[in-house]
């Protein structure tokens, strides 16, 4: 009798603790979004996006030399990128060009050529690009489906010193594959 009572305990405390773990869910919090200095960030489809919060050292020589956030500036020529990467499971790289914008105002995208980094970039259009190395999928801007705001702010009154760029955006991305597969941006902004 005891080893009946012994074996229905087992299989009920063993049954009751298969059913407590089965229910405990792991719990991810959304880290909250960031502002200020080396930012960018978006809703992509209602889901918060934003460059990681850290370097990646994986392959640097020194330390540092992957950034999660990069903005080249060539005021001679009105070039001006913003980049961003996220280095979670899911990398994504963030890609926004403009040519001619040494002012503020605000800027209307057109076709992406799928380029994203400043130097492979021929640098001739407007144009945002979002990879995601999950899915290998590359987005795309489309003439008419999208805009950037930049404010620029001078390090003197001859407005020929850059000292700061921050900027909001809002876009339709397209799939470079397949134009039935897109994607929402909302509520973009980045800041250097």
């Amino acid at each position: 009798m005891q080893t009946k009572h012994t074996l229905k305990t087992a299989l009920t405390l063993g049954l009751s603790l298969l059913l407590l773990t089965s229910a405990c869910k792991k719990v991810e919090v959304e880290e909250p979004r960031r502002f200020g200095d080396g930012t960018i960030s978006f809703f992509v489809d209602g889901k918060l996006w934003q460059n990681s919060n850290s370097y990646n050292n994986t392959g640097s020589i020194n330390g540092t030399g992957n950034s999660s956030s990069s903005f080249y500036s060539k005021p001679e020529k009105g070039i001006y990128t913003v980049f961003g990467r996220i280095w979670d499971e899911e990398v994504s790289m963030f890609y926004i060009a403009m040519v001619n914008q040494n002012k503020e105002s605000t800027y209307y995208l057109q076709n992406g050529n799928g380029v994203i980094t400043y130097p492979a970039d021929p640098l001739d259009a407007n144009h945002m690009t979002l990879w995601i190395s999950k899915s290998n999928k590359t987005y795309i801007s489309k003439e008419g489906y999208g805009w950037v705001k930049q404010t620029v702010i001078f390090s003197d009154s001859t407005h020929t010193g850059v000292k700061d760029r921050y900027g909001t955006f809002e876009v339709t991305l397209f799939n470079e594959s397949n134009s039935n597969d897109f994607i929402q941006i909302t509520d973009g902004r980045f800041n250097n």
